[in-house]
């Protein structure tokens, strides 16, 4: 999936309160937005991959997933960002579709992994990475 895409995708799926004020990433499957709701900007990522559902990394990944109606398997997780020692802290969802289709949304309440806190916490709740990640709207060509 395309860069152009996946922050299109994304961005029609921020809260209104909430815009992009920087985008980057890989020409395919990767992206990063800088996001900010006046409280402070804190950075967006997302991939899109295409995976056998039943790959053993997969398994292992989604082990302790729910599964919502359509067979989408979901795992979200909060913890303390890779060096957050200083009070970063990154939310994620992560959603295999029934195709094999993975996205993985993630925010941090930083700008870069390794900076300092921007604010609190990010504006983009784990439920709404959840409906970004679970969107039908990853699966239209």
């Amino acid at each position: 999936m395309d860069r152009p895409r996946m922050l299109g995708l994304v961005k029609n799926s921020l809260p209104p309160s909430v815009r992009v004020t920087e985008e980057a990433g890989a020409t395919r499957g990767y992206a990063t937005l800088t996001v900010d709701d006046g409280h402070g900007p804190h950075l967006m990522t997302v991939t899109a991959q295409r995976w056998k559902r039943d790959s053993p990394e997969m398994e292992q990944v989604f082990a302790a997933a729910s599964v919502r109606r359509d067979g989408a398997r979901v795992v979200t997780r909060r913890a303390s960002a890779p060096g957050g020692e200083r009070g970063e802290v990154q939310w994620e969802a992560d959603v295999l579709h029934p195709d094999g289709l993975r996205i993985s949304v993630s925010t941090i309440n930083s700008t870069a992994f390794g900076l300092p806190p921007t604010r609190e916490a990010p504006s983009v709740t784990v439920r709404q990475l959840v409906a970004i990640a679970s969107d039908d709207a990853w699966k239209s060509p």
